[in-house]
């Protein structure tokens, strides 16, 4: 009966010791350098990376903490991919493209926001 007792006592340390993950990792562009990115071509590229490693791992992207971001769109860039848990918190995003084909970054948020096109 003793031995029992043991067994019971290690299975429940063993159960209580285990942690138990977030219903979802979240990562933030901050932890990608947002704040050291000299400029708008580099905080896109922070963006794209922290998007890029979030579908990578399952991981939620979470805005929080910044308010207002200004990027630029690189001569070769690609849409940043947006997995299906992305919280803005109420994000304000400027986007400057100097690229000549325009069509290509609207086509992204014409279905967002069609009255601005």
């Amino acid at each position: 009966m003793r031995f029992l007792n043991i067994i019971l006592t290690a299975a429940i340390v063993a159960v209580l010791s285990l942690q138990i993950p977030d219903a979802m990792a979240q990562i933030s562009p901050l932890d990608f350098g947002l704040r050291e990115a000299a400029n708008g071509t580099d905080r896109f590229n922070v963006l794209y990376n922290t998007h890029t490693k979030a579908l990578a791992i399952g991981a939620e992207v979470s805005y929080a903490g910044i308010d207002t971001l200004e990027i630029e769109l690189p001569p070769d860039f690609k849409s940043i991919p947006l997995g299906p848990r992305t919280d803005f918190g109420g994000l304000v995003m400027y986007v400057t493209n100097k690229g000549k084909n325009i069509a290509s970054s609207i086509s992204c948020c014409d279905t967002i926001w069609p009255e601005y096109w």
